[in-house]
């Protein structure tokens, strides 16, 4: 479970001809590097892209609970009348077969 973490950490590190390199690939064959995340930080949006994504989970996890809450309300609110009309009418229970 643990193993594309690790991976992940190992290859961040190693210099690029070592990621190619045919032979045990969790071997560092150079010294160690941060020559990629010089190259993340220094040359992407990597620092725009982690704020978007920051931004578009704290509004979904607002949003959802905020519309079930309008939803339930609206639901308790429809007379049990209109429902039993809709059984007159030969309207089953939602999600029976």
């Amino acid at each position: 479970m643990l193993f594309p973490l690790v991976w992940m950490v190992i290859t961040a590190f190693e210099h690029e001809r070592d990621l190619y390199a045919m032979g045990f690939p969790l071997w560092f064959h150079e010294p160690q590097t941060l020559e990629h995340f010089h190259l993340l930080f220094t040359q992407t949006w990597f620092a725009t892209w982690v704020v978007n994504t920051t931004l578009a989970l704290v509004y979904p996890t607002f949003t959802i609970p905020f519309c079930m809450g309008l939803m339930a309300g609206f639901f308790r609110a429809v007379p049990p009348e209109i429902e039993e009309a809709a059984w007159i009418d030969g309207c089953g229970v939602a999600g029976s077969a």
